[in-house]
């Protein structure tokens, strides 16, 4: 099985390199690199002080779910977490793999792994639904003649589906099914349905869903002046959802060469040259990346150090006649 895995994550980076070879064989590398050395520091500058204010978002929004379950854990603790897990998840499969770390740090706080999972999943879930929903409310808004029935289908059915599966009807039918595999699952979606049920918590979870994707869309807005592409704010509202979207599909290392790819495909469609949307997808992940490290990895190398001399020091103690 382990093997399996090696495999698979071999492939998967073996496809995110090839696709980035594959798109820079499009473009002029000279024109491209023109592109990105006339930024300065203040655009990183800006960009992670955006960054950091997303991250407060997400830090808030998930205290916010916590306290559904009665769990009142300290923000600066969770703010923490979610740097390292961000941090994390920039070596693994899709964007989600540093929720592992953030479900297993909050054992401090709640010995529930199933409480401790809801929560995590539910921010991650509502992080979804506004994304998917600012592009579908922007289409329907700015470009009808854009829409695809089969994507609105599709997000009436997935919107249906979890609030069908988390009803009280569904998880009286699961729990007549006695099955030790499912009980963890219906402790799950026990906890969704007390966060949908719990109207104040629902309410300011998903506003702060909606802000922090909003935010998104604002923050590519501020890479393509950096990096003179003329773009409608209009049109980022409807692409830069569905551009964030393919970073959850398990396909590549982290997003990487399908989200550049996905760039190159919507942006070349308004008229933006190759080199100038493989520019912007190059410099939001670029920015992502040194962000993650920055705050996120030097947190993590903090943690790591901590738990290496509280260990010695046990060793130490342990020795000792």
């Amino acid at each position: 099985m382990v093997i399996n895995k090696k495999y698979l994550r071999a492939v998967k980076f073996v496809f995110s390199l090839s696709l980035l070879a594959y798109l820079f064989s499009l473009v002029d590398i000279n024109n491209l690199w023109t592109q990105l050395k006339e930024l300065n520091a203040y655009v990183f500058l800006m960009a992670f002080c955006i960054l950091f204010v997303q991250c407060l978002l997400s830090s808030a929004k998930w205290k916010i779910i916590l306290t559904a379950d009665n769990k009142k854990v300290p923000f600066w603790f969770l703010l923490k977490s979610y740097m390292i897990g961000n941090f994390i998840s920039l070596f693994l499969p899709t964007s989600f793999g540093g929720d592992i770390y953030r479900i297993y740090t909050l054992r401090h706080y709640n010995q529930d792994y199933i409480q401790n999972t809801s929560s995590v999943l539910f921010d991650r879930i509502s992080g979804l639904f506004a994304l998917s929903s600012i592009s579908v409310i922007s289409i329907s808004i700015f470009y009808k003649d854009f829409i695809n029935y089969k994507f609105l289908i599709l997000y009436g059915i997935a919107v249906g589906a979890f609030w069908l599966l988390t009803s009280k009807f569904i998880i009286t039918k699961l729990e007549g099914i006695h099955n030790k595999f499912i009980k963890p699952f219906i402790g799950v979606i026990e906890s969704f349905h007390q966060y949908r049920k719990n109207k104040k918590i629902l309410f300011l979870s998903l506003l702060i869903s909606f802000l922090f994707q909003i935010n998104i869309v604002i923050l590519n807005k501020f890479y393509c002046n950096a990096l003179n592409i003329d773009l409608p704010l209009n049109y980022l509202f409807v692409v830069i959802p569905i551009i964030y979207l393919t970073e959850a599909l398990p396909i590549s290392i982290n997003g990487l060469g399908v989200r550049e790819s996905a760039f190159v495909f919507f942006l070349t469609r308004k008229g933006v040259l190759t080199e100038e949307a493989l520019a912007l997808g190059l410099l939001v992940i670029t920015i992502r990346y040194l962000f993650s490290f920055f705050f996120g990895g030097t947190l993590f190398l903090r943690e790591m150090l901590s738990t290496t001399r509280t260990k010695t020091t046990s060793m130490e103690q342990s020795n000792f006649p």
